[in-house]
């Protein structure tokens, strides 16, 4: 091989290392020195000043999460209808793990509750909620630009008392803009979304519970 043809294999090599650099740092491919994780950071609720509680005791129970959202990887949905998960960029922990802890926070932050406890630790608590994901994506398929979406399906369950069974369920929706490509904007819309979603679950849960500790 003459070094004119050495010289031309290695400019060759040079654009395509170059495209490669352009064209790898998206959303949905990233090189693996991008990766990163991150822990669902809900905003908690406004609340009114010396606001005491008024309801009863209520116990969460550990929430689960359908497929595809029960993994690490952000999800997207995709305008062909098939979901993607990365790779790269998503959660240090759980969906079910995080939103059952924060969903405990955001509800005990509220102070509508004389008690909000987790899994394993309801404390007699006459009323318990369960939630279920059924919707945890990155919808890239929007005209309006890139939307984070959570869906909570929620239950409320008689555990003390003369009544037993469901006393009222509901679907929670949430839906906050994503202002970047960014892993780090990614998850703070999830962040958003999410505290919209528990705001309706709240609204749901707090007359349930006010109802509750009048009988």
């Amino acid at each position: 091989m003459n070094q004119s043809s050495m010289h031309r294999i290695a400019s060759w090599s040079f654009v395509a290392l170059a495209l490669g650099a352009i064209t790898g740092c998206s959303t949905f491919n990233r090189p693996a020195t991008d990766q990163a994780q991150y822990l669902l950071d809900v905003p908690a609720p406004a609340v009114v000043a010396d606001a005491a509680p008024q309801g009863s005791a209520i116990a969460v129970r550990r929430v689960t999460a359908v497929a595809p959202f029960d993994g690490l990887g952000f999800v997207y949905a995709q305008h062909d209808g098939t979901w993607r998960t990365d790779s790269y960029a998503g959660w240090i922990a759980s969906p079910s793990s995080m939103v059952t802890n924060s969903l405990v926070s955001f509800l005990s932050s509220s102070k509508k509750f004389p008690f909000v406890g987790g899994q394993g630790e309801n404390a007699g608590a006459p009323l318990g909620v369960s939630v279920v994901i059924e919707r945890f994506c990155a919808d890239y398929t929007k005209d309006t630009g890139a939307r984070a979406v959570i869906q909570l399906r929620w239950y409320v369950t008689q555990l003390q008392g003369e009544k037993d069974g469901l006393l009222a369920s509901g679907v929670a929706l949430g839906d906050a803009p994503i202002a970047s490509a960014t892993p780090g904007a990614v998850a703070d819309g999830f962040n958003a979304a999410t505290a919209l979603a528990f705001g309706e679950i709240l609204a749901g849960i707090s007359g349930v519970s006010a109802a509750s500790a009048k009988e």
